[in-house]
C-alpha cells in the first residue's frame, strides 16, 4: 500500500514501492454559486471553502465488526466516525464532565435620575432609548448584582477520541469539503481535484483555476471524438447518447477481482479464521481456482463478481471500443485457473458449480468478426485458442448434463432463476429427472456456434472441415432429442395441442409428465439457427459431401423436428434450426400476442396468460406453483429481483431478435406473421425484428408529451396513459440527458394505441418504421418525438450493466446500417453494405438478394446477424 501524507495545506503525497512518488493536490474551491449567476461567462466568487486533509489507515476495524482487537486506532472507516457522529461507537467509558447550570439572575438597583428641570425621581429604567435619558446626567448606583441561589450540575458527556490520524499521514486519506447553504434548484458548487506525479510548481495547471479548467475541456474534447467513431448512419442526439452512456457504463465496470480458492478455504492470514463448515460447501471443488484478474463486472457496488454468461453478453459492445480487452474476458475464462481440469467453466462467485447457458462459443465469434469489420483485424489466434479450449466444454456438457446419452439436457437453473416453479439446480422434490426444453435449446444453439467458428477456421486449416462436420451431425442428434425415446414410445419436449417446447420430469419408462408452463424454456429452441451459403458449400466440399450423407442415409433423422435441409431457401440457402416452418409459425402465433409475450417493452420473459392462469403442482402437500410477476419475485427463491416470471430481459430478447433475422435470411419476404397476433397486420421476420427492437429502445429514449394529441378529425388524449410519465426527467436541462436504465420492464398499452400513433404522425402512414428506412425512426416512431408509456420497473442496481451492453451494440448495429429515407440504392450495392463481403456463413463470397427492393427499403435486420 502507498504512504501517504500531507505535505501542505491541500496536498498530499503518496509513495509506493513500485509506482514511485504522486502528489494529490485538493484546491480550494469557490463558495456555491446561485443558479441565476451562472452564464457562459466565468463567475468570479470572493468567499472560498478550504478541504481538511484526513488521513487514516487501509486497516479492518476488528473491533466494530468481531469484537477484536485493532492494531491501530485509525482504521478504514475512520472517516464516517469523524464526519459522521451518529456512526460512531459508544463511547466505552463516559467521561462526566460538571457544568454549573446555576441561572445568573441580575438585579438592577434603583437609580437617581435627573431631570432637565434639575429635580430627581427614582426608576429603574436605564435603557437608553427611554425618554430624556443622558448617561453623563445620571446619578447614584446601577451595577448589577447576582442573588444567591444553589448551584446546579448536570454530567455531560465530551467525545475527545481521534478517528482520524492527527499527525496527517496514514495508508489512506482524503479531502473533506464542507459546502453551506448551496442554493436549490441549480446552484452551483466546484471541486478541482488532481492526481500528477508534479509538484504545483511543475504543473501550471494545479492552481491556475482557467489552465485547470481548459485540461478538464482537452479530455472533454477527446472523450467527444473517441465516441464520435461510433456515430455512424442517420443516428439521432438521443440515440447517440443512450450509446454513448451504455458504452461508458461498461468501460466503468472494470474492476479487479480476486479469489483464490486456498486462501478463500483457510482465510487470510492476521484475520479470524472463517467457519469450519466452509471446507465442505459450495466451491469446495474449485481447488484449482486462482484470479488476479481486471474484469467486467454487472455491477460494481452491489454485485462485484463476474457471472460468466453476462461477460460474454459485456464483451460485444466491449468489442466495439476495447477489442483487445474483450478477447482477453473471452480467452481468460477457458484458461486452467478458471475452467474446472474435467471442463466446466465457472457460473458465478456464490457458487462456481451452478450452469450458465453456453454462449461464449456465440459470443467470441461475435467479438472476432466485430474487431474484423470495425477494426479491420482478423485474430485467428485468439479465434483458434478459445475454439480449442470450448471443445473440452462441449464435452464436459455432453458427458455431465447428459444423464441418459440421449442428448436430452438438464443443465440445471442456466441462468433463470425463478422461471421453474422447482429449483433447477437442485434435486426435484418430485424424484425423477428434469427434461428441459431450454437446456436442450441452449445445446443446440451451442452446437452452431461452434459449427460456425469450424468453418471459419477451416478457410485457413482444412483439418477443421472434418471438425464442422462433427458438429453438424451432433446438432441433428441433439434436434432430434426434441422427441425422444422412452422405453418402447418416444416423449417429446414439443407439446402439438399448445404449439409451445415445454419442460418434462421423467420418472422412468411410460412415466413422463410436461410442465405446462407458457415461459421463455419454450421460445430458447428458436435460438438453435443457422443459414448456410451456397458459396460456403462450394468451398468446403469435404463438409457439404459429409452432410449430403447424413441427409440421404439418416432421412428420419434429418427431416424430423428441425427445417428441410435438402429444401434451398431464399438465395438457395440451407437452414439448420430445431424449429420447422410449421412449429416457427405457432411459437411466434404466442410470442407476438400481447396476451401472452408481446409486451411495449420487448418480450416477457413469462406469458401473461399466467396472471390470469396461475400453474401449481402440489408435491406431498406442498405446492409449487408459478405465477405472472411483473415486477419483483414473489417467491423466495433467487430473491426478489432475480425474476424471470414476467419481466424483459434483454440480453434473451436479444438473442431472439438474431435469431428472427436468420430465419428471414433463408425464409425471405415470403413467410410472413401476424404482428401482433390478431391484428391483421403480417409482417416478414425481418420486420418483425425491428418491431422488437424499437419496443426494447421505448423505454431508454427520451418522453416528451403533449396534453392532447389531434390530427384531421381525429383526437386523441392521453392524460391518463402519461400519469407517470415525469417531465422532470424528459425535459429538465439537468436530467433529460441521463438514461434510465431500467431493471425490469411490463407494460400495458395497447398495440393499436401505439399504431394508432403512427398512423396519426409517422411519414409512412401505413407501415411500421424500421431501422433501414431511418434508423431515429427505430425508436422515435416515425419522427414522433415523445411516445406514451407506462412502466412498472424494478429499479435493480444488480441490472444496470446487464442492460447497458444490448442498447449500445444495438444502437451501433441500426446506425450502421441506416440511411435517408427512400434513397435509392441497387440490390447488390445493398447487400454489399450489409455483408460488407462477409455472408452469413464462412467461405461464402455471393450476393443473392433476388427479392431485395430496388429502391433500397431493406430493413436493418435483412443484415445477418452473423454478419456483424
Amino acid at each position: 500500500m502507498p504512504s501517504l501524507s500531507q505535505l501542505e495545506e491541500g496536498v498530499i503525497q503518496s509513495d509506493h514501492e513500485h509506482l514511485g512518488r504522486y502528489y494529490f493536490h485538493a484546491n480550494s474551491s469557490p463558495a456555491p454559486v446561485d443558479p441565476e449567476d451562472q452564464n457562459d461567462e466565468a463567475v468570479l466568487v470572493d468567499d472560498v471553502v478550504t478541504p481538511t486533509l484526513l488521513f487514516t489507515e487501509n486497516d479492518t476495524n476488528f473491533e466494530r465488526l468481531y469484537g477484536g482487537h485493532n492494531v491501530t486506532p485509525y482504521v478504514k472507516d475512520a472517516f464516517h466516525d469523524h464526519v459522521i457522529p451518529g456512526h460512531r461507537p459508544p463511547l466505552p467509558k463516559a467521561e462526566k464532565v460538571k457544568v454549573d447550570t446555576t441561572p445568573v439572575v441580575v438585579k438592577v438597583e434603583k437609580k437617581s435620575k435627573v431631570g432637565t428641570n434639575g429635580s430627581t425621581s427614582s426608576s429603574s429604567d436605564t435603557s437608553e432609548d427611554s425618554e430624556d435619558y443622558d448617561s453623563d446626567a445620571t446619578a447614584g448606583t446601577s451595577t448589577p448584582t447576582t442573588e444567591s441561589a444553589q448551584p446546579t450540575y448536570v454530567e455531560v458527556e465530551e467525545d475527545t477520541r481521534h478517528f482520524v490520524n492527527p499527525e496527517k499521514r496514514g495508508t489512506k486519506a482524503g479531502a473533506h469539503y464542507v459546502f453551506s447553504n448551496v442554493p436549490a434548484n441549480g446552484g452551483c458548487a466546484v471541486v478541482r481535484l488532481k492526481l500528477t506525479t508534479k509538484t504545483a510548481e511543475e504543473d501550471p495547471s494545479v492552481n491556475d483555476e482557467e489552465k485547470f479548467d481548459m485540461v478538464v475541456e482537452e479530455r472533454r474534447m477527446d472523450s467527444d471524438e473517441f465516441y464520435s467513431r461510433f456515430n455512424s448512419g442517420a443516428l439521432s442526439d438521443d440515440l447517440r447518447n443512450i450509446m454513448r452512456q451504455a458504452l461508458s457504463g461498461m468501460l466503468w465496470t472494470k474492476q479487479f477481482y480476486m479469489f483464490i480458492q486456498k486462501e478463500w478455504i483457510e482465510g487470510d492470514p492476521g484475520q479470524p479464521p472463517p467457519p469450519p463448515e466452509r471446507k465442505h460447501i459450495r466451491n469446495m471443488d474449485w481447488k484449482h481456482m486462482h484470479i488476479e484478474d481486471v474484469l467486467s463486472m454487472p455491477d460494481k457496488w452491489e454485485y462485484p463478481f463476474f457471472a460468466i454468461w453476462d461477460s460474454a453478453f459485456h464483451c460485444i459492445p466491449l468489442a466495439m471500443i476495447d477489442p483487445s480487452y474483450a478477447k482477453k474476458q473471452l480467452d481468460i475464462m477457458t484458461r486452467e485457473w478458471y475452467m474446472k481440469p474435467d471442463g466446466a467453466l465457472p457460473a458465478y462467485e456464490w457458487n462456481f458449480s451452478d450452469v450458465n447457458p453456453p454462449v461464449h462459443a456465440w459470443a467470441t465469434f461475435r467479438v472476432f468478426k466485430i474487431e474484423r469489420k470495425m477494426h479491420g483485424r482478423e485474430d485467428l489466434h485468439f479465434l483458434e485458442r478459445v475454439f480449442q479450449k470450448l471443445l473440452i466444454n462441449f464435452t464436459w456438457w455432453v458427458n455431465r448434463k447428459d444423464s441418459s446419452g440421449e442428448n436430452v439436457f438438464e443443465g440445471g437453473f442456466l441462468g433463470l432463476d425463478n422461471i421453474s416453479p422447482f429449483n433447477r439446480s437442485e434435486k426435484l422434490p418430485t424424484g425423477g429427472t428434469m427434461r428441459q426444453a431450454d437446456g436442450t435449446g441452449w445445446m443446440g444453439f451451442y452446437c452452431l456456434s461452434m459449427l460456425n467458428i469450424a468453418l471459419e477456421l477451416a478457410k485457413h486449416n482444412p483439418v477443421y472441415e472434418d471438425i464442422a462436420s462433427k458438429f453438424f451431425e451432433h446438432f441433428l442428434f441433439i434436434s432430434d432429442a426434441m422427441t425422444y425415446h422412452d422405453g418402447e414410445g418416444e416423449v417429446s419436449l414439443w407439446n402439438d395441442e399448445e404449439g409451445f417446447y415445454f419442460d418434462a420430469i421423467t420418472w422412468g419408462p411410460g412415466a413422463v409428465k410436461q410442465l405446462p408452463i407458457r415461459s421463455l424454456v419454450g421460445l430458447i429452441p428458436l435460438y438453435a439457427t443457422l443459414t448456410l451459403e451456397p458459396s460456403t458449400l462450394k468451398k468446403f466440399p469435404g463438409f457439404t459431401k459429409r452432410m449430403e450423407w447424413f441427409i440421404k442415409n439418416r432421412s428420419a433423422i434429418s427431416k424430423r423436428n428441425i427445417a428441410n435441409m435438402s429444401l434451398g431457401g431464399k438465395g438457395d440457402r440451407r437452414l439448420l434450426a430445431l424449429a420447422n416452418e410449421e412449429r416457427l409459425r405457432r411459437i411466434l402465433e404466442r410470442m407476438l400476442d400481447e396476451d401472452e409475450f408481446l409486451s411495449d417493452y420487448g418480450i416477457r420473459s413469462l406469458s401473461r396468460h399466467h396472471k390470469e392462469h396461475p400453474w401449481s403442482m402440489d408435491v406431498n402437500g406442498e405446492e409449487f406453483s408459478v405465477h405472472y410477476w411483473p415486477g419483483d419475485s414473489m417467491s423466495g427463491m433467487f430473491g426478489g429481483n432475480s425474476n424471470w416470471r414476467g419481466p424483459i430481459w434483454l440480453a434473451t430478447t436479444f438473442l431472439l431478435i438474431e435469431s428472427l433475422q436468420r430465419f428471414y435470411q433463408y425464409h425471405g419476404s415470403k413467410f410472413k406473421v401476424e404482428c401482433p397476433t390478431g391484428s391483421g397486420d403480417e409482417m416478414n421476420l425481418a420486420n418483425v425484428a425491428d418491431e422488437i427492437v424499437r419496443l426494447c429502445f421505448v423505454s431508454f429514449v427520451r418522453v416528451l408529451k403533449p396534453d392532447s394529441v389531434s390530427s384531421a378529425s381525429n383526437t386523441v388524449s392521453f392524460t391518463s396513459l402519461l400519469a407517470i410519465t415525469s417531465e422532470v426527467l424528459n425535459k429538465d436541462p439537468h436530467f433529460r440527458d441521463y438514461v434510465p436504465f431500467h431493471g425490469e420492464l411490463h407494460s400495458f398499452l395497447p398495440f393499436k394505441v401505439r399504431r394508432t400513433l403512427l398512423k396519426l404522425f409517422g411519414p409512412q402512414s401505413s407501415s411500421t418504421p424500421t431501422a433501414g428506412r431511418d434508423s431515429v425512426l427505430l425508436i422515435r416512431l416515425a419522427g414522433l418525438d415523445w411516445l406514451p408509456t407506462s412502466v412498472i420497473y424494478n429499479a435493480s442496481k444488480q441490472l444496470l450493466e446487464r442492460l447497458t451492453n444490448v442498447p449500445a451494440f444495438t444502437v451501433w448495429q441500426t446506425g450502421s446500417s441506416a440511411r435517408l429515407p427512400r434513397t435509392p440504392r441497387t440490390p447488390r450495392s445493398a447487400a454489399a453494405h450489409y455483408f460488407d463481403e462477409i455472408p452469413a456463413t464462412p467461405g461464402g463470397s455471393e450476393y443473392e438478394f433476388s427479392d431485395a427492393p430496388i429502391w433500397g427499403e431493406m430493413s436493418g435486420a435483412e443484415l445477418s446477424p452473423d454478419d456483424l
